[in-house]
């Protein structure tokens, strides 16, 4: 489609645009936001067929929504299915090592900025925006802070299926081992979720949305989502500035590519530190650890939901 005839197509949707560039995924995503939808998993891939067997964008997006009311799958995108396949009970412990151009933990908090306000307020404020922000078309969603101690089976499950090994320089391990411990579960319900691939190290369609990767592992990374200028920072530094020891565990569901998926993950900025040898950022993550390409991806499916659902005391409605 021509540059014109993509203005006029985009105009209906302009507020839903967040492509750096005009063309039909930038388009495309943005009638798909403009409906709740999700311009990631399955109903991308519907909606992106469609186009290309020359549905209109409004066609598209109808034939995306189908096939979600539908609750038929579609073929896994080449790749991915081996990928995001975990048949263990635990995650693993991913440090990341020094490489060219790395930041030590210390450098990165520095570089996502540290505000001169009280944290906690910093932390409601960025998280119910970011939460409001990944609304869709939503006109209401459900925020919950919940700040609960938790029981002995909760930091057991914590300490041998979580936050597996000894993360050097987090308090991780002292923490897990005492008989106290206390969490703030921040939640939120009706919106989009979490989306998009689940790895940062690969090329995304433009258009697509990439808040799980730009979540987790990026740093300075624009939100793209409507409303939503800048960048992850506050809104993702804060919450482990308030941790004591600089962890979080996120957990998701959301559209995949074989439709609903759950996702789990922990992190960690920390200390910089040396091991076996070897220099590390204070970085950490616990997933499913790819050793052979030396990356981590979040737990997906039956365990991911088997571990939040243990872990967090807001679970996720029964599926539809």
């Amino acid at each position: 489609m021509i540059e014109r005839d993509l203005e006029r197509a985009a105009q209906p949707v302009r507020e839903y645009f967040s492509g750096r560039e005009l063309n039909d995924n930038t388009v495309l995503a943005a009638y798909l936001r403009s409906q709740g939808i999700p311009a990631s998993g399955q109903p991308w891939q519907r909606a992106k067929l469609a186009l290309a067997a020359g549905s209109t964008f409004a066609d598209a997006v109808a034939a995306a929504a189908a096939h979600a009311a539908e609750g038929t799958s579609m073929e896994p995108v080449t790749g991915r299915e081996e990928a995001t396949q975990f048949s263990g009970t635990s995650l693993g412990w991913y440090p990341k090592q020094f490489g060219p151009g790395d930041l030590d933990g210390v450098g990165a908090k520095r570089l996502l900025g540290t505000p001169d306000l009280e944290s906690a307020w910093v932390l409601v404020r960025e998280t119910a925006q970011n939460s409001w922000d990944a609304r869709g078309a939503s006109q209401a969603i459900d925020f919950t802070l919940n700040l609960r101690e938790l029981d002995q089976p909760t930091i057991t499950l914590l300490r041998d299926r979580i936050f597996t090994g000894d993360a050097p320089k987090t308090g991780l391990a002292a923490l897990l081992s005492g008989r106290t411990v206390w969490a703030l579960e921040v939640s939120d319900r009706g919106t989009v979720g979490l989306g998009g691939p689940i790895r940062n190290d690969l090329a995304v369609d433009p258009g697509e949305d990439t808040n799980f990767i730009d979540l987790v592992f990026n740093i300075g990374a624009p939100r793209d989502v409507h409303l939503g200028g800048g960048t992850y920072g506050f809104g993702k530094t804060i919450s482990y500035v308030v941790s004591a020891v600089g962890a979080v565990i996120i957990w998701s569901r959301c559209e995949g590519p074989q439709g609903l998926e759950y996702r789990l993950i922990g992190s960690a900025i920390g200390d910089g530190f040396d091991m076996d040898g070897y220099r590390y950022t204070g970085r950490h993550w616990w997933g499913k650890t790819i050793p052979n390409e030396d990356r981590v991806e979040p737990a997906v499916g039956s365990l991911a939901e088997e571990l939040g659902e243990q872990v967090f005391s807001l679970g996720f409605a029964a599926r539809t």
